[in-house]
C-alpha cells in the first residue's frame, strides 16, 4: 500500500494471490484477510461455510470472488497413478471392464492406523475428526458391501482405478486431490464434503461428471450410486470426463497424456475463469456460462455450439476434419498449424520444436507422432519439476517457444 501505490487504485481488486495450503486462506491471519478483502485468492480449499462442529474449520472461500484451482500433479506422478494408461485418451479403443462398483484405498484414520471393523468410532486416538469423518463413515457403513472395496492400502492402485465405476474423492486434513486422480483414470469421482467447492466449481458443472453426496447420506450412498448405473446417467458422466479431465491437470506444464495440446488445461482454465469473472462482475459464478457463449464453449472443451447445442468435446490439435499434410518441408512445418503437423508422417517429428510431448503409451505405440516426454526430460525432471519449455521438447529451456495452437 505504501511502496506500490497502484494497489490503492482498486484496493487490490485487480490482484490475485495463489495459496496452496491445506486450508487455504484460513491459514493466514485475520489482519491479512482484512487487508486483502478485495483480492482474489486462488486456492485448493473451497470451504465456503464454517465446519466448526467437527473440525474447527472456518469458511475460507468466497464464491464469485475467489477461485478453487486444482492441485498440481507432477509429471513423475503420472506413471505412479497410471495416467500414461488413462482410458480417457481418444485413441483408447477398448474401454476397461469396470467390475468393482466403488473403490477407495488410502488413509482412513487420522493417526494412519488401520480402522477397527464393525464398531463406531472405528478410529481412535489423535485425528478423530480427520477428513470431517467422511473416510471413517464410508468405511464403517460400506467396508463389507458387495462390489465395494474400501481399504487403507493396495498394491494395485492403478488397476483398481481402471476397473472401478465410482471412486471416493474425500477430504483430507483440508483439500484433497483424489477427485483429480480418479477422474483422470475414468473413474467417476464421488465427492463428499458439505460446503466444499471442487476445482473451478461452480463455474464448472461437476454434476455432469461426478457424484456429490451429503455427509448425512453416507449410509445410503450405495442406493444413490446404484440408481445412476441403472439409468443412462453413468454413460453420460463417462463422456463428460473426457473434457473435465483436461481442466484438472496442468498439461501445458507437465506434457500431455490425453492427446490434448493444453488448450483447456488447468492453467488456461484458471485464466479463462478469471476473464469471465472480470467481464461479468455482477453475474453469479454458476451463471457465467449462461451469459458468456465463449466461456460456455471453453468449459465444454469446444463441445457446445454458440446456440447451446451439445456436441462431442474436442481435444485441441485433434481436428478430424483437417486435411492431412503429406510431406511438408521443415520450413513449412515450422509455420503449419499444430493440428496439421500432428497428422504428418512420424519421420518428420524430429523437425518440429513445438507442441506438447506425450506421457501416453498410446501415443508411443503410434510410432512417435508425438515426442515422448521421457525423451525430453532428464534427471529430476522425470519425477518433479520441468524446465521451462521442456514440455514442448524442442523448445527446452525456452518457454516462449512452446507453441500454442490456439493463440
Amino acid at each position: 500500500m505504501h511502496t506500490w501505490p497502484w494497489w490503492n487504485l482498486t484496493g487490490g481488486s485487480r490482484h490475485s494471490i495463489i495459496h496452496t495450503g491445506d486450508l487455504g486462506v484460513e491459514e493466514s491471519g485475520v489482519s491479512w484477510r482484512h487487508l486483502t478483502s478485495n483480492l482474489t485468492w486462488l486456492t485448493h480449499w473451497g470451504l465456503y461455510n464454517d465446519k466448526t462442529e467437527c473440525c474447527g474449520w472456518r469458511a475460507a472461500h468466497r464464491p464469485g470472488k475467489d477461485v478453487v484451482i486444482p492441485v498440481y500433479i507432477s509429471a513423475g506422478h503420472f506413471r505412479k497413478f497410471g495416467f500414461h494408461k488413462s482410458p480417457l485418451h481418444p485413441g483408447y479403443t477398448q474401454p476397461p471392464q469396470r467390475s468393482t462398483s466403488f473403490f477407495f484405498a488410502g488413509r482412513i484414520c487420522g493417526d494412519r492406523k488401520d480402522p477397527d471393523i464393525g464398531v463406531w468410532p472405528n478410529c481412535r486416538g489423535i485425528g478423530e475428526d480427520y477428513s470431517a469423518n467422511v473416510r471413517q463413515k464410508v468405511h464403517y457403513f460400506h467396508h463389507n458391501r458387495t462390489g465395494y472395496l474400501i481399504q487403507p492400502r493396495t498394491h494395485s492402485y492403478e488397476q483398481r482405478l481402471r476397473s472401478s465405476q465410482f471412486c471416493l474423492a474425500p477430504l483430507g486434513g483440508g483439500h484433497g486431490q483424489r477427485q483429480i486422480i480418479v477422474g483422470l483414470m475414468g473413474c467417476i469421482p464421488v465427492t463428499i464434503g458439505d460446503f466444499v467447492h471442487q476445482p473451478f466449481e461452480p463455474q464448472l458443472d461437476w454434476s455432469a461428471f461426478s457424484v456429490a453426496v451429503d455427509e448425512a447420506h453416507i449410509p445410503t450412498l450405495h442406493d444413490r450410486l446404484s440408481s445412476i448405473v441403472a439409468g443412462d446417467q453413468f454413460a453420460s458422466m463417462q463422456k463428460a470426463l473426457a473434457c473435465a479431465a483436461q481442466h484438472l491437470v496442468y498439461s501445458s506444464i507437465t506434457g500431455g497424456f490425453l492427446g490434448d495440446e493444453g488448450k483447456y488445461d488447468a492453467f488456461e482454465t484458471t485464466l479463462e475463469v478469471l476473464r469471465a469473472m472480470h467481464d461479468h462482475p455482477d453475474v453469479p459464478p454458476e451463471k457465467l456460462q449462461d451469459v458468456d457463449p465463449e466461456f460456455r464453449m471453453f468449459m465444454h472443451c469446444g463441445g457446445v455450439t454458440e446456440g447451446g447445442t451439445a456436441t462431442e468435446p474436442q481435444l485441441a490439435g485433434r481436428d478430424e476434419d483437417t486435411e492431412e499434410v503429406q510431406s511438408p518441408s521443415p520450413q513449412l512445418l515450422s509455420s503449419t498449424p499444430l493440428d496439421l503437423r500432428l497428422r504428418s508422417p512420424a519421420k518428420l517429428v524430429a523437425n518440429y520444436s513445438y507442441g506438447l510431448c506425450s506421457h501416453s503409451f498410446i501415443d508411443e505405440q503410434q510410432g512417435g507422432i508425438r515426442p515422448s516426454c521421457s525423451d525430453c526430460l532428464m534427471g529430476s525432471s522425470n519425477t518433479h519439476g520441468i524446465p521451462g519449455g521442456a514440455a514442448c521438447c524442442g523448445s527446452r529451456g525456452r518457454l516462449e517457444r512452446c507453441y500454442r495452437s490456439w493463440h
